[in-house]
């Protein structure tokens, strides 16, 4: 089981401060907060419109997840104070449920950063809208990577399972209340079951989507997407190397890894991609792109350009895209009026 999560420095926020309400916009200041054990990472509530920012931290007097809304409403989670004796917790993934909770995928460990080996423990926590911890729910030997919830408030987690276990779902399905419901894509699909799903395959993370309560999985590793029913029935699944070959002869890139992965109404892919220059010297580009549910190249969203100030976190309702952007040296922002 990996331990540490790979630092996806372009996703990532410094500190975060009280939100300043504008009209459409989260705006966060950056605070002088005391530093966690890594920077925030940012994801958004579809559900709740927020920003839910997440980091690893040593020190329970630190939040390790915030919860940021447009009415100014902020909402701090101090899961290492609701776990006494332990030493720190690494958050690998949090995200929302129709009522607001939040859900973590954490590994909690009892011992000193980077001393193996020592106790650990692989959880799902649910914290409600006050950010009082509501269940907790032990997943070893299972570790997730990924979580994601459909409008009936089951969770679904992609991950590992652990060192020593041979063949095993790397996706599971709970109910609100932790039951296992289901377990899907069998590592035996996979030539190298172990890192399959690990954020350094060299094409970018992997990651897992709810819409309509279908589930598409990103297995970045192969560059395939599956589909999954509501039953957990696999509808399709489909290669995607051919779209991003065409993402990179179009851009004039030696290849391309994805930042983020989402899915509209129209069940086509909205992506952010990173191209990556032929000349090694150069910097990355950024783009937006669109790929049709067949898995063929559609068009750019947005075309390429330098820089990380324009982050895509997801898609609002009516599939607008959301970004989190730079405003200043002490800044970032959420505009929904894009």
């Amino acid at each position: 089981m990996k331990m540490f999560k790979m630092a996806v420095a372009a996703c990532c926020l410094l500190t975060l401060a009280s939100p300043i309400v504008r009209p459409q916009q989260i705006r966060v200041d950056v605070s002088t907060e005391p530093k966690g054990d890594s920077g925030y990472h940012a994801e958004w509530d579809v559900f709740g419109q927020r920003l839910i920012s997440y980091r690893n931290v040593s020190d329970p007097s630190l939040p390790a997840v915030q919860v940021a809304a447009s009415d100014g409403k902020k909402v701090l989670l101090y899961p290492l104070k609701d776990f006494q004796g332990a030493n720190y917790i690494d958050i690998w993934c949090a995200t929302a449920s129709p009522n607001g909770d939040i859900i973590i995928a954490a590994i909690l460990a009892y011992g000193p950063r980077n001393s193996t080996p020592i106790p650990v423990k692989s959880l799902l926590l649910t914290y409600d809208a006050t950010g009082t911890l509501r269940n907790a729910w032990d997943v070893q030997p299972y570790h997730h990577h990924h979580v994601a919830v459909d409008s009936s408030g089951n969770v679904y987690a992609l991950g590992d399972g652990g060192p020593g276990k041979g063949d095993f779902p790397l996706l599971i399905k709970y109910s609100s209340s932790g039951k296992v419901l289901g377990e899907y894509l069998s590592s035996a699909l996979f030539t190298d079951a172990d890192s399959v799903v690990g954020a350094n395959s060299g094409n970018g993370d992997s990651e897992i989507v709810v819409k309509d309560d279908n589930l598409f999985v990103w297995i970045a590793a192969t560059q395939e997407l599956f589909v999954f029913s509501s039953d957990g029935t696999l509808a399709s699944r489909t290669s995607l190397s051919s779209a991003m070959a065409n993402l990179a002869d179009q851009s004039g890139s030696s290849r391309v890894t994805t930042l983020k992965f989402r899915v509209d109404s129209a069940q086509r892919i909205i992506a952010q991609v990173q191209l990556w220059p032929k000349d090694e010297k150069s910097f990355a580009n950024v783009a937006l792109v669109r790929i049709g549910a067949n898995g063929s190249f559609d068009s750019w969203v947005e075309p390429k350009s330098g820089g990380d100030v324009h982050r895509f976190l997801g898609l609002t309702a009516d599939d607008k895209p959301v970004f989190l952007e730079k405003v200043g040296k002490t800044a970032v922002a959420i505009n929904l009026a894009k």
